[in-house]
């Protein structure tokens, strides 16, 4: 058995329970899919996928598709008959999906998804036509001419090609332009799905609404492979809802969706978090925030990841009644490293690793990892790439911090840590983390190699400030909150809109570093800066 497979099980055992269910924004149910449905759907998506793949031994796919029922249903045909999936973001580039997708054998795609890759083929030069399979919603969930069992649509996948170890290849998402591709395997998701269980035993999740993107890693882990195993049922926000991480995405458009759905299970960004916290304290009655926004007597599990939040703000929602659970992960582990979680929890940490990782840190506090779920390697590497070292240790690239109860503190990443021009190291995601406290910062990205001093381009939401009142809160924190060493000085404002968050905002919301330093120069003499002796210089 593996993780697809598991859940095909409820196909046999629950065949009549929904699995999947289309909400609109005003709370109407579009759509309800069957367990039993989706096993029908994944035996007609092996039909097609067998008329593009015929004779290939390692066929590829890659799905370009909304996040939907039909988006999961490929990913388990895919898992449960051995080919190789390639999850690509509909919200890429061409630059970015030509990198992902120039090797597949074809590429599954919806409404959407078919228009993304007419815009994305315009600006290939591939040099090769790519074979496009239309999964039609109306056509895929119809009966099959021969209804298979689990195990004998598994066996019948080994008669006719090889079994690889790999599964799919996801993107990493880091914070330059061009993704590479991590192969994943079978084990490894395995692993993972049996150690975040272990986390939370006792558990029956029975409710998750999807509002992050299937393509990233995270959401197919807990979405797909971990919620679907307890039987539950997934539900999704109408097609054309920008989700998080879309240029258009917004905070309150997807926590209505909570008040629609009523979760007991959900993975969320920061901002999320940070809007939820806003929320509760805007009600006469804070410890009324889970029944107001959530519709719940019993707070739902949240997990939340990708960057810090704040002490204050996890404290003052635990205050009011809701709990949220940070973790800590990458691609190359298969997403998750550690995590909070009920029976193991402290603030200001990512938690402890998962029970089949081991984390340690070398001499120079980069974080060390050793586990059952480690990548099988990069289609592509480059400077970025991480290296697993001759004792099986994986070299994370991130700085961190492991407290004398195994709770992991992650500092920054170590490529970005700041020499100035005084010899003084700084984190700059640490002092990222500290600016976004201000309300209307919604990114930040600091600089300071060889400067006098910390620079930054701040991305905000001004609503009714003035750049002077936004540049007075800004310089009055930095004096409050930091040392001269660690206080940005100069900086540059930009106004966030869909266009600054495509061009300078990666999917994951992390800021693109390189072109935000481009910004940077075209402002300020930084090559002047770098020949000043540090001292002071106004904002």
């Amino acid at each position: 058995m593996n993780v697809f497979s598991n859940i095909l099980s409820f196909s046999e055992s629950t065949p009549k329970n929904d699995v999947f269910s289309v909400v609109s924004p005003h709370g109407v149910v579009e759509r309800n899919i069957t367990y039993e449905l989706l096993m029908n759907a994944v035996q007609n998506i092996d039909k097609l996928l067998s008329e593009v793949d015929s004779g290939i031994a390692r066929p590829k796919h890659a799905i370009v598709m909304a996040n939907s029922p039909e988006w999961v249903a490929c990913d388990i045909a895919m898992g449960v008959t051995h080919r190789i999936e390639i999850p690509v973001p509909t919200i890429f580039s061409a630059e970015q999906a030509e990198n992902l997708i120039k090797n597949a054998d074809s590429v599954l795609v919806d409404d959407i998804g078919m228009a993304v890759m007419y815009d994305w083929e315009k600006k290939w030069n591939l040099g090769k036509d790519i074979k496009k399979v239309y999964v039609d919603s109306n056509k895929i969930y119809c009966a099959p001419e021969k209804r298979q069992s689990v195990p004998e649509l598994m066996e019948a996948s080994l008669n006719v090609r090889l079994v690889p170890e790999e599964c799919k290849i996801v993107h990493t998402s880091g914070t330059t332009n061009n993704p590479k591709g991590v192969r994943i395997s079978q084990s490894a998701l395995w692993n993972q799905i049996s150690a975040l269980k272990s986390m939370v035993p006792g558990y029956r999740f029975s409710r998750y609404v999807s509002i992050v993107p299937l393509s990233l890693l995270i959401e197919q882990i807990t979405a797909i492979y971990l919620f679907l195993s307890y039987g539950g049922c997934l539900y999704f926000p109408s097609a054309g809802v920008p989700l998080l991480g879309s240029k258009s995405s917004m905070p309150d458009d997807l926590i209505k969706y909570f008040t629609i759905v009523e979760p007991d299970f959900v993975v969320v960004s920061p901002s999320i978090v940070e809007r939820l916290h806003s929320i509760g304290n805007s009600l006469v009655d804070p410890s009324r925030l889970v029944k107001t926004v959530f519709g719940l007597d019993a707070p739902p599990f949240i997990a939340c990841g990708n960057a810090p939040i704040a002490t204050e703000i996890l404290t003052g929602l635990h205050d009011m009644g809701l709990q949220v659970y940070e973790g800590y992960g990458l691609s190359e582990n298969t997403s998750v490293v550690s995590w909070n979680s009920p029976s193991q929890f402290k603030y200001g940490t990512v938690g402890k690793p998962l029970d089949h990782v081991t984390l340690k840190l070398s001499d120079e506090n980069e974080l060390l990892v050793k586990s059952a779920s480690l990548y099988l390697g990069y289609t592509a590497t480059d400077p970025s790439s991480c290296v697993i070292d001759d004792d099986g240790w994986l070299h994370t690239g991130d700085i961190g911090e492991l407290d004398s109860d195994g709770y992991v503190k992650v500092v920054g990443r170590k490529k970005h840590v700041l020499i100035t021009a005084s010899g003084r190291n700084v984190s700059p995601e640490w002092v990222e983390s500290q600016y976004k406290r201000l309300p209307f910062i919604r990114n930040v990205a600091v600089f300071g190699n060889d400067l006098p001093f910390l620079m930054a381009v701040f991305i905000v939401n001004r609503g009714e400030l003035t750049n002077t009142e936004m540049r007075r809160a800004i310089d009055n924190y930095g004096l409050e909150q930091f040392s001269d060493v660690e206080r940005v000085r100069q900086y540059v404002l930009l106004e966030s809109n869909p266009q600054v968050r495509k061009e300078y905002i990666t999917i994951t919301g992390d800021p693109i570093r390189p072109k935000l330093w481009e910004r940077l120069t075209e402002e300020f003499d930084v090559e002047g800066l770098k020949n000043k002796s540090g001292e002071s210089i106004s904002a």
